[in-house]
């Protein structure tokens, strides 16, 4: 189901990765259909992963030109979204019934990505600098889920080393692009 949906609308779901080989948690949190096909690994040919990725050009030093490498990537083979996700997170849903987060089912995942392509970036978290309280992510800094409308992204790729995701998003904002944060879908890593 979610496999095919992200295959039919050309959405990508990439999660780079450097130094938890042996400790993926994000993506553990799709359907093994979607593994190498949809939702790839992107690391380094020195890293053994047990999961399918994508192999990362040597000369990349950074997160930056690692994302950078990731949307080349993405509109290179003619994808409409591209979504970056960390690797030290779960996806997780608010339960209602029980007040609490609980993991996402793999219908849970597929609403929220319907959602987020209505916009030129989207994200998932309760923070969208993630300064909350929930501890979203191990480093607990920048947001751990990125949707990217490519289309509207063009030729925008990040200028900093760090808080790289930001001043993509941000770029994307000073052109009038439209930016959503879901509230209601997290990215957590206290599992």
């Amino acid at each position: 189901m979610l496999n095919e949906f992200l295959q039919q609308n050309k959405i990508l779901i990439c999660i780079p990765t450097k130094g938890r080989v042996g400790r993926q948690k994000t993506i553990k949190c799709f359907p093994e259909e979607c593994l190498g096909k949809s939702v790839c690994l992107v690391h380094s040919k020195d890293e053994l992963h047990e999961y399918p990725g994508i192999i990362q050009p040597e000369s990349l030093n950074n997160i930056r030109d690692k994302r950078n490498f990731i949307i080349d990537y993405a509109q290179d083979n003619n994808y409409n979204y591209l979504i970056m996700a960390d690797d030290d997170a779960t996806i997780k849903s608010w339960d209602t019934t029980i007040s609490r987060w609980i993991p996402s089912t793999e219908s849970q995942i597929l609403e929220a990505i319907k959602l987020g392509m209505d916009w030129d970036y989207y994200s998932l978290g309760n923070r969208f600098f993630n300064n909350g309280d929930l501890g979203l992510k191990e480093n607990t800094t920048g947001n751990a889920f990125h949707m990217f409308n490519l289309k509207t992204l063009g030729n925008i790729r990040a200028r900093a080393p760090i808080f790289e995701d930001a001043d993509l998003y941000l770029q994307l904002f000073r052109i009038g692009g439209n930016i959503c944060c879901n509230n209601d879908c997290v990215f957590d890593n206290t599992v």
